[in-house]
């Protein structure tokens, strides 16, 4: 709705905010200018839980961050040529026996599980804190693009995805839309966003 209850910044103040830190940001030069390059961009809003700040880079890769500070508090790098998630990631605040978790997609087609606090990959969680989002789905088409574009959604002890893949094309990988249990990877159910043979609306 974009709408806040939020009253600390209003119309009296706003004009008083000025830059408390930034990070990632490439930096202009001493005369204000743009530098003459291609800047990589991003959509991402950081997330805040547990007291940090989360986010993907445009340098390939996720942080946690201090909220006051700025402070990096981890960094993952990803592979070389895989980007981060261009829309930002999923926080799972942990239970009793499993410490909070981010999720985030790549544009290789996996999903994967860090550790809120540290940073590294979760094992027990896919393969090794990683799960290939393309099994199942991309075997008659190899080569066609496929991956989360946005983050997945957190239902009590599901994580929710979507796929993006070739939009202008059907004849290609599904995009369903798919439930996966938080705590392993494994897949729980598959909704087929088109619908298959004998599924209501396939006659359409």
């Amino acid at each position: 709705m974009r709408y806040s209850r939020l009253s600390q910044i209003n119309a009296g103040n706003v004009s008083k905010l000025k830059l408390a830190w930034q990070y990632g940001v490439k930096p202009a030069h001493p005369d204000g200018s743009v530098p003459n390059r291609i800047v990589p961009s991003t959509e991402a809003v950081p997330i805040m839980a547990s007291g940090l700040l989360f986010t993907p880079t445009v340098d390939h890769s996720i942080v946690a961050l201090e909220p006051e500070t700025g402070k990096e508090v981890w960094k993952y790098d990803l592979p070389g040529g895989v980007a981060a998630p261009l829309r930002g990631v999923t926080y799972w605040p942990g239970n009793s026996q499993q410490a909070a978790r981010i999720f985030a997609g790549l544009s290789n087609g996996r999903l994967i599980a860090l550790n809120a606090k540290t940073g590294k990959l979760v094992p027990g969680f896919g393969d090794e804190g990683v799960l290939d989002l393309r099994t199942g789905v991309t075997a008659r088409f190899p080569d066609a693009p496929y991956h989360m574009s946005s983050p997945g959604a957190i239902f009590r002890n599901l994580l929710i995805t979507g796929a993006q893949g070739k939009e202008d094309d059907p004849d290609g990988p599904a995009m369903d839309v798919r439930a996966w249990d938080v705590t392993t990877g494994k897949l729980v159910w598959t909704f087929h966003a088109i619908p298959h043979p004998g599924e209501a609306g396939y006659e359409t």
